[in-house]
């Protein structure tokens, strides 16, 4: 025998008020089980899995005359589509809350450990692998505004098409054989994804033992700040290793100043 529910209780049980039952009632999508002779509607509790659906749809943009429309079909399988297509549409829409949530955590992260950092000190620090998107930098003759945008698009487009998260703070790559030669300008761009992925356009920076300093200051300090990472690893018996990556900290909020700007360069060394 079924258990039937007042308007008030079958409202109670789904958590909204009985104008919104009377409310569906009335466009159709959602009707008593059972009218009593004296006009009191019915409900049963498996009708709240029907609730739930409706409630569902309106959460990813249905309107209730659409869901209204494809209810009075009756169409199971025009229904199925239906749902296929809007799940594919809330797992894109979690992903991307998913990204934004490791953008801030990551964030997070490096405004704290800004903060604490001695800004010029080297020292070696034991780092976990990363995976960076990178792209190849201009030739010296075609080095420009308009050039350096054009291959942040290609980082930003390779991102958004992979759901990498953020393409920012932009960082760039010095690869191992042009360092040791004294030779700093960057031979890539990159920006480190909210996860790990391979691919033509993807650079493992492995994990082990790394000469770290927080430089601040502008762009153009950079190179100077390199020969003092090359002196010291000289100077402590130490070997490079890898490529050197430098990565922006704060940028956002130092960017009216260029000489505010603060960089974490790292080498891995041995």
């Amino acid at each position: 025998m079924k258990k039937y529910l007042t308007t008030g209780e079958f409202a109670a049980l789904c958590g909204v008020k009985k104008d919104t039952i009377f409310y569906y009632d009335e466009i159709g999508i959602l009707t008593p089980e059972y009218v009593a002779e004296n006009g009191y509607r019915y409900y049963t509790p498996d009708q709240v899995m029907i609730f739930e659906i409706i409630t569902t749809m309106k959460a990813v943009g249905m309107s209730l005359k659409e869901i209204q429309k494809y209810s009075s079909r009756q169409n199971t399988k025009e229904f199925l589509d239906l749902l296929k297509e809007k799940r594919h549409g809330l797992v894109e829409s979690q992903q991307r809350l998913l990204n934004m949530i490791e953008f801030v955590d990551n964030t997070i992260d490096i405004i704290e450990t800004s903060l604490h950092v001695n800004p010029g000190e080297i020292y070696l620090e034991q780092c976990e692998e990363e995976h960076m998107v990178i792209t190849g930098t201009p030739s010296l003759d075609d080095m420009d505004d308009e050039s350096y945008w054009v291959k942040i698009e290609e980082l930003t487009g390779f991102c958004n098409e992979n759901n990498l998260g953020n393409v920012f703070p932009i960082g760039e790559i010095v690869l191992k054989e042009n360092f040791e030669r004294n030779i700093f300008r960057s031979d890539y761009y990159c920006s480190k994804p909210v996860r790990k992925i391979t691919g033509p356009m993807i650079r493992r920076k492995p994990a082990g033992k790394y000469a770290v300093l927080y430089h601040r200051g502008s762009y153009k300090t950079l190179a100077g700040a390199y020969q003092r990472m090359k002196d010291y690893i000289e100077k402590n018996g130490l070997k490079i290793k890898g490529d050197l990556y430098e990565q922006d900290q704060l940028y956002l909020f130092s960017k009216s100043n260029p000489n505010d700007y603060l960089m974490k360069i790292s080498i891995e060394v041995e």
